[in-house]
C-alpha cells in the first residue's frame, strides 16, 4: 500500500477541506459509498456487484478497449448505463466492457440515451 499512502501524503495539502483514506481493495474503497468514480486502465475487474451497496451511482470511464474492465460482468448486468452519447456508448460495448458483460455472464445490456 505504499502507493496508495504517498499519494494520500501528497494530495491532502493540496486539498484540505477533503477527507483523504487509503484502503485497501478498492472493495474497502467503495464499502457504503454512495458515489464511485473510476479511471483506471484495468485488465480486470476491479469492483464487483457484490461490492457495491443497491443505489451506488459508478461513473466508470475506463474499461475503453477491448482489453479493459472496471467493473465485472454481473455488475455491469445489474447496472442501467446512461450516456450522452448513444454512438460512442455503442462503439464502447461493442469492444469494452458490455461485451465483457454479454459473453462472460450472457446477459443483456440496457443502453439508454440521456438528451
Amino acid at each position: 500500500m505504499p502507493k496508495v499512502e504517498a499519494f494520500v501524503a501528497a494530495q491532502a495539502p493540496k486539498f484540505p477541506a477533503v477527507e483523504f483514506v487509503a484502503c485497501e481493495s478498492p472493495a474497502a474503497a467503495a464499502d457504503n459509498a454512495d458515489v464511485i468514480c473510476t479511471l483506471t486502465p484495468a485488465r480486470a475487474p476491479i469492483l464487483m456487484l457484490d461490492d457495491i451497496k443497491p443505489g451506488c451511482h459508478i461513473n466508470a470511464v475506463g474499461g475503453c478497449t477491448p482489453n479493459m474492465s472496471e467493473l465485472s460482468p454481473d455488475l455491469v448486468a445489474a447496472a442501467g448505463v446512461y450516456t450522452d452519447r448513444l454512438e460512442s456508448c455503442l462503439k464502447v460495448c461493442v469492444r469494452g466492457v458490455c461485451v465483457h458483460a454479454c459473453v462472460r455472464a450472457c446477459v443483456r445490456a440496457c443502453v439508454r440515451a440521456c438528451v
